[in-house]
């Protein structure tokens, strides 16, 4: 028995316009991973103050007061509700630039980079006034989700 199925087309109109902020689960993530370190190291300091290694103390000390600052500058992140990127049918913007129409834009592409075991993307592009660099991977976008729309982006404007 065969059974045939017509060519089914779906469309997935893109919006207007996309705005992309800082993700707020991951930023969530990595504050209460950092507050958790931050408990556990008072907490050695504290118990183990009397001791004779205080070389040790200190060092533990000096990544508490680290923690506590990655810890302020999550929360900045999450208090911050400025999108990082804005795409429409017009143009691109982003944290650092102003707004560029698709012509201005050239040699858009996400890019991938490694360092040690940490995977991170980038939207990179060339404009008249230089160039722009911004990393997505702290973004509440995937990478294959971002080239797909600025790839749909630049052809509505064809």
């Amino acid at each position: 028995m065969k059974f045939t199925t017509p060519y089914i087309t779906i469309t997935n109109p893109i919006p207007d316009e996309v705005k992309i902020y800082y993700s707020k689960s991951d930023t969530t993530i990595k504050m209460v991973l950092l507050f958790i370190l931050l408990v556990l190291g008072v907490f050695f300091i504290i118990t183990n103050i009397f001791l004779i290694n205080m070389m040790l103390v200190t060092a533990v000390a000096v990544f508490c007061i680290l923690a506590i600052y990655l810890i302020y500058t999550k929360y900045e992140i999450l208090a911050e509700n400025v999108p990082q990127i804005i795409i429409n049918k017009k143009g691109l913007q982003t944290v650092n630039t102003r707004f560029l129409s698709w012509a201005d834009i050239m040699n858009e592409k996400v890019s991938h980079s490694v360092l040690y075991r940490s995977n991170n993307y980038y939207l990179e592009f060339k404009f008249p006034g230089g160039d722009e660099y911004i990393c997505i991977s702290c973004l509440n976008v995937k990478q294959e989700d971002l080239t797909t729309l600025l790839r749909l982006s630049i052809q509505r404007t064809i």
